[in-house]
């Protein structure tokens, strides 16, 4: 558990001093900072909710792994569509279909909600 509190102050730190847009020369923001830095952690042990899924920043190395692996197989994709669309005997026949259908204004949402029926759940009938 101690491991993961270092680990999850160590996060906590860094992005909170990197969204700050402070360097270190303001004595009150590292300072408060650093309280709610503390809070937090003592908050995350009284819940006991300080493990993996809390810090998981311990998994570095394999969600690198992860991110390599995705990104090739994102090019692998991205290359067999172009090869899919620059095939010469592809055959692309382009259509113009016109469909039908009702257009309703945003008023008769409204003024169905509005219906003093609607609103005690008795609908349209009345009963």
């Amino acid at each position: 558990m101690m491991r993961f509190a270092i680990v999850l102050m160590l996060a906590l730190a860094a992005t909170w001093w990197v969204l700050s847009g402070f360097g270190l020369e303001k004595t009150l923001l590292l300072i408060l900072g650093a309280i709610s830095i503390v809070l937090v952690l003592i908050m995350s042990a009284r819940m006991r909710i300080l493990d993996r899924e809390t810090a998981p920043y311990l998994t570095i190395p394999q969600t690198l792994a992860y991110f390599g692996w995705l990104f090739k197989e994102i090019v692998k994709a991205n290359v067999q569509v172009v090869n899919a669309v620059m095939a010469p005997d592809l055959e692309v026949s382009p259509t113009l279909v016109k469909i039908r259908r009702q257009v309703r204004p945003v008023q008769d949402d409204v003024r169905q909600f509005h219906h003093p029926d609607a609103r005690y759940g008795l609908g349209r009938s009345g009963r």
